[in-house]
């Protein structure tokens, strides 16, 4: 069953930021991991708005989701994400 990473951000520094997104895209191949949606653009319809920078990344599974997450390559580009931005939320759901 499919899973589907939810990432809501602040990015606070944009040129370290630029460095993270290239790298983390090289490791959504460790869990299959799909790029649905990656915007800034994303609009509250009720409660809270989104934070700055949203993400949706689609996982064939929460297994494989978690092994992308804890792997030493995502592990390594993460510190850019942590040095970045502020005010994370990220979410791992199960699809139906």
């Amino acid at each position: 069953m499919s899973a589907y990473l939810v990432v809501s951000l602040d990015i606070d520094d944009r040129e370290i930021f630029r460095q993270y997104q290239r790298g983390v895209v090289r490791t959504f191949t460790i869990g299959e991991g799909k790029v649905l949606s990656a915007t800034a653009a994303a609009e509250g319809i009720e409660g809270e708005a989104p934070r700055g920078w949203n993400v949706l990344v689609e996982f064939p599974s929460i297994a494989m989701a978690h092994k992308w997450y804890h792997s030493p390559e995502y592990q390594e580009v993460k510190a850019l994400r942590l040095a970045s931005s502020s005010n994370a939320t990220i979410r791992l759901m199960e699809g139906l």
